[in-house]
């Protein structure tokens, strides 16, 4: 009886491994936007604000779309997995607009100048920039070889542990043994737990293309999947999703104080780990053990060259372009309508048959598309319903007037945790009222300081550095301005504002007291200003929330590329997972969709049949090194 049932559950696997192989192989096929390495040799860097200007902050106009049109592909937002999606869908013969809302294309890869200094807004570092890794490889094949890496320190995050006058510090470190040596040296009963946690990681890491594949398989086939229960028999990725990151932690060891550096990055995902799923951190720092890197001269950088390779292919990336709504005919994608104005009390409505959204699936499916596609399409809803919206942050961003070597900044990221317990931190910061917030200490602090790790911010900005906080928030403390004019809200804002910036100031100079008397420049930017240049409704950074709930079998295979609208396709950081490589992938797995290719398949190929970049491996900067005698 054994034997027979072994039989029907082959069976079936073969016959769900033959839908799947025919995903990529039935109705007509794109063009192979790996066909051919775009790789040159990388030209100097492009200092000059005029030059970055003319790429970066393309203004919309009507005439700009009529003389450049007509267009096969919108797609709306400009971030990494927008721009993935562009370059690639260009690669292969179609011609795609980009609308970016904001002043300026890059999304979270936008840099910004104030008061003579340049701050970064959502990259701080890069992992899997070592070796010809996929990652890296297809980041040079989206920039025609052009982006550099600067190499960080191994150390790449420290994580500093309880109050300023009786910190502990707790160095992570790039490379399998190089992170389990290094805790070891402060935990070294928990050697056993150390090497279990990152067996687990492996583990993972090893199952993220069965989870992947979910978001590909037609209904039926996830349903038989489901209702046979082959899914943990074809993938064990939602077996260990379904567990929380603290459940793994709680179950690895018995150190509150290893629990807590092990779960402490929580705040580059957004859910602290007794919601996050597992499966979110362990893609996480399994990226980063593979080694960080930062982009030479800035995050800004990812934008300038990727745009440059859309345009060679007959697109454009245009700002200041807020879409109002996604156009449909007899049900089908039709176009895009675009405001126009500072007031946006006129519009312009752009023909299309296809539309990639990148404003993630609130924005998507509640405010872009017409009602009557809601209700005709009640699968949106149901997306909706399962998951909820991210977490929203206070930036702080810091000028001083003093250089690297002077301050002696590492080119690591601090994070700072008050306590052990990080569920308990967060929850009852989170709970508190704006106020009662704004008086106490945070849960955790992401301090970094991208002047030293972009090797070429000496030349640009001699004399000066710059740093970045980062905090946790809740969007209600500050909604009750979120219709008013940005940089023109009125005082109570501004109050509660200079409140937080205040609490939030004052910790960091507690932990890093160098830099207070250096300061030249500082601001906090809030959840509600969040929302304003991230156009995201509750100042959301990563998408809908990354708790288990979102990795369940039956949700995440619904955020997929493809939508119930003909036409619609999504991409970006609610596809696949937040974060730059999420992101970015993100956009990678939409355009095999719309192609019906295996694009992956492509790059792979391309990647073994063309000899590695010869800058695979950064040089580590000056500062990187600096930094290993300052921890």
């Amino acid at each position: 009886m054994e034997a027979i049932l072994i039989a029907v559950l082959l069976v079936a696997a073969a016959a769900l491994l033959l839908v799947l192989l025919r995903s990529f192989s039935s109705g007509k096929r794109g063009a192979n936007p790996f066909a051919s390495d775009h790789r040159r040799a990388a030209g100097p860097h492009v200092a000059d604000p005029r030059a970055r200007d003319a790429v970066l902050k393309q203004g919309f106009t009507a005439k700009k779309v009529e003389d450049g049109g007509p267009y096969d592909t919108v797609v709306i937002g400009s971030g990494i997995g927008g721009l993935t999606t562009a370059a690639l869908l260009g690669r292969a013969g179609k011609k795609v607009l980009v609308l970016e809302q904001h002043d300026q294309a890059g999304g979270c890869c936008h840099t910004f100048f104030e008061k003579g200094y340049e701050f970064d807004t959502g990259i701080h570092y890069i992992g899997e920039m070592r070796n010809n890794t996929l990652m890296r490889f297809l980041l040079q094949q989206l920039t025609g070889g052009q982006l550099q890496w600067t190499d960080m320190d191994n150390h790449y995050d420290v994580v500093l542990l309880g109050e300023p006058e009786s910190v502990e510090k707790f160095p992570i470190a790039s490379g399998r043994k190089e992170f389990a040596d290094t805790l070891a040296e402060f935990f070294p009963e928990e050697r056993k737990a150390i090497e279990k946690y990152l067996d687990m990681l492996q583990q993972y890491r090893r199952s993220v293309p069965g989870g992947m594949t979910s978001k590909l398989l037609s209904p039926l086939a996830l349903w038989f999947m489901k209702t046979f229960g082959l899914v943990d028999r074809f993938t064990p990725y939602f077996k260990l999703s379904a567990r929380t990151l603290q459940d793994v932690l709680d179950e690895l060891t018995s150190n509150d104080k290893l629990k807590a550096v092990l779960g402490y990055c929580y705040g580059n995902y957004g859910s602290p780990p007794g919601e996050a799923s597992f499966g979110m951190h362990a893609t996480l720092i399994s990226h980063m053990l593979m080694g960080t890197a930062y982009p030479q001269g800035g995050p800004s950088e990812i934008a300038f060259h990727i745009i440059p390779e859309i345009e060679k292919a007959g697109g454009a990336v245009l700002v200041r372009a807020k879409v109002s709504e996604i156009l449909l005919s007899g049900g089908a994608v039709s176009g895009v309508r675009v405001l126009k104005g500072p007031s946006g009390s006129s519009s312009i409505d752009i023909p299309c048959t296809t539309v990639v959204s990148t404003a993630g699936v609130f924005n998507t499916f509640e405010r872009l598309l017409p009602e009557e596609a809601r209700l005709k399409h009640p699968s949106f809803d149901h997306i909706l319903d399962k998951v909820k919206h991210g977490v929203s942050c206070f930036s702080l961003f810091i000028g001083l007037k003093k250089s690297v070597a002077d301050l002696q900044l590492p080119a690591a990221s601090y994070w700072a945790l008050p306590g052990v317990n990080l569920d308990k931190d967060y929850n009852e910061w989170k709970a508190l009222d704006a106020f009662e917030a704004s008086q106490s200490t945070p849960p955790v602090l992401f301090v970094s300081f991208p002047c030293a790790k972009d090797i070429t911010w000496n030349a640009r900005f001699p004399g000066k550095a710059n740093a970045l906080v980062i905090v946790p928030a809740n969007y209600e403390w500050f909604s009750q301005w979120e219709d008013e004019r940005v940089m023109k809200r009125s005082s109570d804002y501004q109050q509660l504002k200079e409140a937080f910036q205040e609490t939030i100031w004052k910790r960091t100079c507690a932990l890093l007291p160098q830099l207070e008397d250096a300061v030249d420049y500082i601001d906090l930017a809030s959840p509600v200003t969040n929302r304003f240049y991230l156009n995201q409704p509750a100042g959301e950074l990563y998408g809908a929330d990354h708790d288990i709930g979102r990795f369940e079998l039956d949700t995440f295979s619904k955020l997929r590329p493809d939508t119930a609208v003909p036409g619609l396709y999504l991409s970006g950081q609610d596809v696949l997972t937040c974060g730059f490589g999420g992101a970015m992938f993100g956009g990678l797995l939409s355009t095999g969709v719309i192609l019906n290719r295996n694009v992956m398949e492509d790059m792979v190929k391309l990647r073994g049949a063309v000899p590695p970049s010869q800058s695979s491996f950064p040089p580590p900067s000056a500062a990187a090194k600096a930094s290993k005698k300052t921890e």
